[in-house]
């Protein structure tokens, strides 16, 4: 039996040579999962169409801010670096056929975000500047500006049972990593949360009607520990055959 396919998106450099890139540690996860990851540049959107019928999931992977606009909002001084390449356009278009063809699809971070803005959900543009009594949740560095580890376990994350993520984890609480200042805001009306951070912020959603869709706002690849090695299992599993999982969850 072939591997099945996981497109993947890839971020923008600002260095002195623009490029697009992906961290490896997103290669390793799907992997290690058993999956062909399939990279993704900046299509227009016959391209896109013509990449996903050749795929049998996708994955969002993190990166800069979403553009406000694209959610209906201003951009607020506290929004971060906005992806100047057409990221968000492109990944407009791939959820676009992924929803249609029903394929498995998972957002980590940034792609969470990305997930519940298309459906028509809202962001905090700056979650401790915008969100009451918020938690820290950008470990990129410590205090005193040091880069911190991308696996440094910054909070716990309540899992909401009777939930597809509860299904695959198999556990009501997990530490998880913390490497985003956005988050969601209103949620999508097709979407259910299924995870909660310590402050209350949303840290995974679930689509109420598509077989396989998820969104997490930690870094599961970046930890590489039981449950989320599970995550990437089951994406993977989906993508290998979405009724074969569905009828063992």
């Amino acid at each position: 039996m072939s591997k099945p396919r996981i497109l993947i998106t890839l971020d923008h450099s600002y260095g002195p040579s623009e490029c697009i890139y992906i961290n490896l540690s997103y290669l390793t996860a799907i992997e290690r999962a058993g999956g062909t990851p399939v990279l993704v540049g900046r299509p227009d959107k016959e391209e896109v169409a013509r990449l996903i019928a050749s795929c049998d999931a996708v994955f969002l992977t993190g990166g800069d801010d979403v553009i406000p606009e694209l959610y209906g909002a201003v951009k607020s001084p506290l929004c971060g670096k906005i992806d100047p390449s057409d990221r968000d356009r492109v990944e407009w278009d791939i959820l676009d056929h992924a929803y249609a063809r029903k394929l498995p699809i998972l957002g980590v971070c940034r792609g969470m975000q990305v997930m519940n803005a298309h459906l028509g959900g809202t962001l905090y543009q700056d979650i401790e500047g915008e969100m009451a009594n918020a938690c820290k949740h950008d470990f990129h560095k410590d205090e005193n500006s040091n880069k911190l580890r991308r696996d440094f376990p910054a909070h716990d994350m309540h899992i909401i049972p009777d939930t597809l993520l509860h299904n695959i984890v198999g556990e009501n609480k997990i530490s998880v990593n913390s490497l985003h200042h956005q988050g969601v805001r209103d949620l999508a009306q097709k979407f259910k949360k299924c995870g909660t951070a310590p402050d209350g912020l949303i840290e995974a959603i679930e689509h109420l009607e598509h077989p396989f869709c998820i969104g997490v706002q930690w870094h599961p690849e970046e930890l590489g520990d039981a449950p989320s090695q599970k995550l990437f299992q089951a994406l993977v599993f989906a993508a290998r055959s979405q009724e074969a999982y569905l009828k063992k969850s």
